[in-house]
């Protein structure tokens, strides 16, 4: 019995690694993207900002369904009391909920990057907004001291 499960197993890793790279590729470029916003080196101006935060935050919920879903998946189905709709039961929830490469796990994975990402594009913005706040406050003291030095 135990060399039935094995093609499963190793059918399940290996359809699973096209999606552990997408998910690294993802988790590279996010990680990138908060260096880069860390160091100062990214800064994105408020409504192009705000328009990705909306599309992250709609991803977010959607992902969000997709957990709550891929729960309900890792539910043990009713496939019969006979060792091949055990097994079978047992292969599809192990899928959905029950191993490092199960769908849930790497749905979970996946939220913790856009969350990443949504913090990182607030801070952007927030480094945006300094900046130009900082900047403003410069201008202004040139321009008062020009008009004080003209006066004089």
């Amino acid at each position: 019995m135990g060399d039935q499960t094995d093609p499963g197993t190793t059918e399940a890793t290996t359809s699973a690694a096209p999606l552990e790279r997408s998910l690294a590729t993802v988790v590279t470029g996010v990680r990138q993207m908060v260096s880069a916003v860390q160091s100062g080196d990214l800064v994105i101006d408020p409504a192009t900002g705000q328009q990705l935060i909306n599309a992250i935050g709609d991803h977010i919920d959607k992902v969000g369904t997709w957990q709550r879903t891929a729960g309900d998946l890792a539910t043990p189905m009713p496939l019969g009391q006979n060792w091949v709709g055990q097994g079978m039961s047992d292969k599809f929830a192990g899928r959905a909920g029950g191993t490092d490469n199960s769908l849930s796990n790497v749905l979970d994975q996946y939220h913790a990057v856009l969350t990443d990402a949504h913090h990182a594009v607030s801070q952007s913005m927030a480094n945006y907004r300094s900046t130009d706040h900082d900047i403003r406050g410069e201008v202004r003291k040139l321009d008062h001291g020009e008009k004080g030095a003209r006066l004089s």
